[in-house]
C-alpha cells in the first residue's frame, strides 16, 4: 500500500510541475558547446509553440534538427509584427528566399513577383 502511495503521490507530483512549467508561458532556449543544449536537435525536442531558440555560432556536425519552413516563416513573420514592421509577412518571404537563395519564397509569392 505504501509503495503504491508513493506512486500517485509521484504522479501528481510530476503533473503539478508540468501544469506550472505550462502556466510559465514562452521559454527562451539556449544552444551551445558550453550551454545546457549542446546541439540544436536538443532544443528542437524541448520546444513549443511560442519559444524561442538562440543558437551560439558554431559548427553542429552530425546534429540534424528540423523546422518546417512555414513555422520559420511564421515566426519571422511574427518577430517583424511585433518590431512594427510594414508588410511583415513580405519582409519575412523576401528575407528567408534570401536565406535559401529563391527569388520569392512563401505561398503567395504570385502576388509580391515584379
Amino acid at each position: 500500500m505504501r509503495s503504491v502511495l508513493s506512486v500517485i503521490l509521484g504522479c501528481l507530483l510530476c503533473t503539478a510541475l508540468l501544469v506550472a512549467a505550462e502556466a510559465a508561458g514562452p521559454r527562451t532556449w539556449r544552444v551551445g558547446p558550453d550551454r545546457e543544449l549542446r546541439a540544436p536537435s536538443a532544443a528542437a525536442a524541448v520546444a513549443r509553440d511560442g519559444d524561442t531558440v538562440l543558437i551560439d555560432a558554431g559548427t553542429y556536425v552530425g546534429d540534424v534538427a528540423t523546422w518546417t519552413t512555414l513555422a520559420v516563416l511564421d515566426w519571422t513573420t511574427k518577430r517583424f509584427t511585433d518590431a512594427g514592421i510594414s508588410s511583415a509577412r513580405l519582409e519575412a518571404q523576401v528575407l528567408l528566399a534570401g536565406v535559401v537563395g529563391c527569388e520569392q519564397w512563401g505561398e503567395d509569392r504570385d502576388e509580391h513577383e515584379e
